[in-house]
């Protein structure tokens, strides 16, 4: 069964994972670097989609006042 949650320190490593699938080789990409994730996760920003203790996907949402601003949105290959 398939489970939405607020991603904790355990998922970082695996979303840091993820997101490196669609690393773009320029200066001051940072959506796989394990300091912003973390800082993300600890922002309580970051959700992600597991099955059976298994990453699937990571979605962060980053909300400044009213506005709520798609950060990354990472799934695994079968998912796409």
């Amino acid at each position: 069964m398939e489970k939405l949650r607020l991603a904790t320190l355990g998922d970082i490593e695996g979303i840091v994972a993820l997101n490196h699938t669609f690393h773009l080789d320029f200066e001051g990409f940072y959506w796989d670097d394990a300091q912003w994730v973390e800082s993300q996760v600890s922002n309580r920003a970051y959700y992600v989609l597991e099955q059976e203790g298994a990453l699937l996907a990571a979605l962060c949402l980053i909300v400044e006042g009213s506005d709520v601003i798609g950060g990354t949105l990472c799934c695994r290959d079968q998912r796409r």
